[in-house]
């Protein structure tokens, strides 16, 4: 019986352990306080859910975010939610009521949404866009932050864990062939005519929560966090930043 009760309590160790080793950071690393201070947290709410996005303040009084972390809904509230980055900076929420989506010729809508704050921000640097048409080139190794999902579990499996901090991490620019091949088994998704990098780390994945936030190379905003490939799994399949230089002239026309 004593035997028995050691195998057990090894057998459950083993268990523990694995666990244990299982749960790991998906973002990287707490971003350093004195970068991503344009970083906006976007909130979406009723009176039922809630709806964690990120987003960039790319002017004094515009946030670029992913279209589907804000509703216009009278039902719904967006709020910015902007210094939320270091813990330690001012922080000021602002309810949003302007929204401006992109919208093509054809009438259909992108994943790529301007936010109008309703006071201008003096005390932060908005990020800069690039000098369009600048391409990320395979390989480039770019970074990206956000407040969402940062645990594993078995199989790397996305685990409810937020984190209290901004996270940050590397990652490089993928070919766009395998996440295409996810995408084709949505015969009605939309991503087969919006513009956007695919990106990818073997180490570091983006998660639920991370939506909106900036995919950043060189002190420029040239992605927009948008869909992951797998949003169960992390680690499985690249994700997908709508790229800025492709929705530029129309953020341009809209800010200015």
């Amino acid at each position: 019986m004593a035997l028995l009760e050691v195998l057990l309590l090894l057998g459950l160790g083993v268990a523990v352990s694995s666990v244990s080793l299982q749960k790991r950071i998906v973002g990287g690393q707490d971003c350093r306080d004195d970068e991503r201070l344009y970083h906006v947290m976007v909130l979406r709410y009723n009176n039922k859910i809630e709806s964690l996005c990120g987003g960039s303040l790319i002017s004094d009084q515009w946030v670029l975010t992913a279209a589907h972390c804000g509703n216009s809904d009278p039902q719904w509230v967006t709020e910015a939610h902007v210094g939320v980055h270091p813990k330690s900076a001012p922080k000021k929420i602002y309810r949003i009521t302007q929204l401006e989506v992109y919208r093509d010729s054809n009438g259909r809508l992108h994943d790529i949404m301007l936010l109008k704050l309703p006071v201008k921000i003096t005390t932060i640097r908005p990020i800069r866009l690039p000098d369009c048409p600048d391409t990320l080139l395979l390989g480039t190794k770019v970074q990206f932050a956000g407040h969402g999902l940062t645990q594993v579990g078995f199989f790397n499996k996305r685990l409810q864990d937020f984190p209290d901090d901004l996270q940050c991490a590397e990652f490089k620019i993928a070919k766009h062939e395998k996440l295409e091949e996810v995408l084709a088994k949505d015969k009605n998704s939309r991503r087969r005519y919006e513009k956007w990098y695919s990106v990818q780390s073997s180490k570091r994945d983006a998660s639920r929560g991370d939506s909106g936030g900036g995919l950043v190379f060189k002190n420029r905003l040239y992605g927009v966090s948008s869909f992951l490939g797998d949003p169960d799994y992390a680690f499985n399949e690249p994700n997908g930043f709508m790229d800025v230089c492709a929705y530029k002239q129309w953020i341009d026309d809209t800010i200015n």
